[in-house]
């Protein structure tokens, strides 16, 4: 629940951030102000990679011990071989993924498919119905 909120946080800052940018450009010409947002954008992008990034590692680590087992028991005797092809099923059949709340995978996909409509879906319908729909699918 804790992951879900913090995303959810982050992508919103992903949003509202830009709009201050431009607002507070447009009524003061401050660099100040635009170097502001700018290091609050890069702040919770960091975050996001910070909690999704660990995600998609382990993962792929996932993937390569799926591989390495399964060379294993290709080349190992019948004795071992038995073992590791339950361990081979095991690993095959549950796939570790981070879904808090069983609502989304957390990983590079979802990252992208959330940026990918924050920069062209806004069009057709209102975002929030969007975004939570995005969350819900991935």
């Amino acid at each position: 629940m804790v992951l879900l909120v913090l995303l959810q946080s982050f992508f919103l800052h992903a949003i509202i951030t830009p709009y201050n940018l431009i607002t507070m450009y447009a009524e003061t010409s401050s660099i100040y102000f635009i170097a502001i947002q700018v290091s609050w954008f890069c702040f919770h992008a960091c975050n996001v990679v910070l909690i999704v990034e660990p995600c998609h590692q382990m993962q792929l680590e996932m993937d390569t011990t799926r591989e390495l087992v399964s060379r294993l028991v290709r080349r190992s005797d019948a004795a071992l071989s038995r073992a590791l092809q339950v361990f081979y099923r095991v690993l095959t059949l549950n796939q570790p993924v981070v879904a808090p709340l069983g609502v989304c995978v957390l990983g590079r996909p979802l990252v992208v498919s959330v940026c990918l409509h924050i920069t062209q879906g806004q069009n057709k319908t209102p975002f929030l119905i969007h975004y939570c729909l995005i969350l819900s699918l991935a």
